[in-house]
């Protein structure tokens, strides 16, 4: 799914031409830098036009690209902004590692190990299951010395 966010540099700067006029030139940065960059860490897709910010993404995307622009627009250093995305993206890769990533991995060690030497686990099944030995009726086992 893709959604779009919105936002008008007015509604944070005021009608004031100028203060528009710069704080587009802070989203998009020197050669496009600060836009760049956005878009590299969080995988969204900026679009600025005249007092318009568009914003383009999935939800994960979007979670991590908004408090960026947001900062931005409400004056936070740009250095502050990009570490604060580094971190979210950290958490946010952090979160989507779960249990079962490493369940699927343990399960996948035996089977590769009976890969390498076939018939190990049922070898180890009926050492494990300890029944008596069984017998025909005409054999017998003797112990004696050599």
């Amino acid at each position: 799914d893709v959604f779009l966010r919105m936002y008008n540099i007015r509604e944070w700067v005021g009608r004031q031409p100028n203060q528009t006029r710069r704080m587009r030139s802070r989203l998009i940065g020197t050669n496009g830098r600060i836009r760049t960059l956005i878009e590299e860490m969080s995988g969204c897709e900026i679009a600025v036009y005249g007092s318009t910010v568009a914003v383009l993404g999935g939800n994960e995307a979007l979670s991590l690209a908004t408090p960026a622009i947001e900062g931005i627009l409400g004056g936070s250093e740009h250095s502050t902004v990009l570490f604060g995305l580094e971190q979210d993206k950290r958490r946010q890769r952090l979160r989507s590692k779960n249990l079962e990533t490493f369940r699927d991995k343990t399960s996948i060690a035996p089977d590769s190990f009976e890969t390498m030497v076939p018939g190990f686990t049922e070898a180890r099944k009926r050492m494990t299951e300890e029944k008596p030995l069984e017998l025909d009726d005409d054999e017998t086992v003797s112990f004696g010395e050599e």
